[in-house]
């Protein structure tokens, strides 16, 4: 089963991790806990509010968890940032939004902000990944 699990990501934040021991101990209990319970992937932003802030995290996640769960990076990567984040992390799979906000002011006087599918987008960051060993992880239309 995969499993986005943002209530853990957000229990996990809480604890300091001030070291890379301290930050291994902050979340190997609940990955072990998740394993045990069936869980065979968890999406991740390393415990941060986008990849970029909790890459530290998630480099240690993912050097922490081969054999017990797969880690699934995803939140806030996009274009911009998406090599910078491949080549320090190394990750074995990714998640990003194949989205893009429009603002709509047909309907009302006001500005709705819309999401909408964006192939181009997706199309850019698919090639982007072409240069590392991993596989993409589900394309999410949906944030």
């Amino acid at each position: 089963r995969d499993l986005p699990l943002p209530h853990v990501a957000a229990a996990l934040s809480t604890s300091p991790a001030s070291s890379a021991p301290n930050l291994v101990g902050a979340f190997s209990h609940a990955l072990n806990v998740l394993a045990e319970l069936g869980v065979n992937r968890i999406l991740s932003s390393g415990c941060a509010s986008n990849v970029i802030k909790g890459m530290t995290t998630l480099k240690s996640m993912i050097e922490y968890a081969p054999g017990k769960i797969e880690i699934l990076p995803g939140g806030g990567l996009n274009e911009n940032n998406m090599d910078f984040f491949l080549k320090n992390v190394r990750p074995d799979w990714i998640h990003f939004s194949g989205c893009k906000k429009i603002y709509d002011r047909s309907s009302s006087i006001f500005e709705t902000e819309r999401l909408t599918f964006d192939k181009e987008r997706i199309q850019k960051m698919v090639k982007m990944s072409k240069d590392y060993s991993f596989s993409i992880g589900a394309i999410s239309s949906d944030i």
